[in-house]
């Protein structure tokens, strides 16, 4: 009796080990951000520098959309902020919001060690087709909040050099 009770608690302790193990499934190219989408799809998100292509694959790896990411001239991608399908407005077509930098120097001072730069952020807000939504230079963060009534999309803004300085935040609802 005591055996088969020894047993039958050494077998349950296999099957609870064997589901709690973490199995490797490989090893993704690059660095990449996860997206749930509204209908509850995971995507992989990873962005092309070269080809200047945010890819979205499906979990299992396969590409499931490739979208050409319009930066301006001399700009780098700073971060993906945001994609979703139906957020910002009820077309079937993804939404993308992404901040990009430019550094700015001055070419008017003397000595290198005195050398000012500058760094400015704009967000942007495309459609996968590539149509702008939506941009608004010297920002580089959002937020989302639901309200009673509606949604809104919080942008601050820097409106001055000088940190701390004429800083505001643009509201907008959907």
């Amino acid at each position: 009796m005591k055996l088969s009770i020894i047993v039958l608690v050494l077998i349950q302790m296999l099957m609870i080990e064997s589901y709690g193990q973490l199995k490797y499934e490989g090893t993704i190219d690059s660095d990449y951000k996860t997206v749930t989408l509204e209908d509850g799809n995971v995507k992989y998100v990873i962005y092309n520098k070269r080809e200047q292509t945010v890819n979205l694959h499906n979990v299992d790896k396969t590409l499931w959309k490739s979208i050409n990411l319009p930066l301006p001239r001399h700009h780098f991608l700073d971060e993906i902020k945001h994609i979703s399908m139906h957020t910002l407005n009820k077309d079937d077509l993804l939404e993308i919001i992404y901040s990009c930098t430019v550094l700015t120097s001055h070419d008017d001072i003397d000595t290198p060690e005195d050398e000012f730069r500058k760094i400015d952020f704009t967000i942007n807000v495309i459609n996968e087709q590539g149509a702008v939504l939506l941009k608004v230079p010297n920002s580089n963060d959002i937020r989302f909040i639901n309200t009673e009534n509606n949604k809104k999309l919080l942008i601050y803004r820097h409106s001055s050099e000088r940190i701390g300085h004429g800083d505001e935040t643009l509201v907008y609802s959907f």
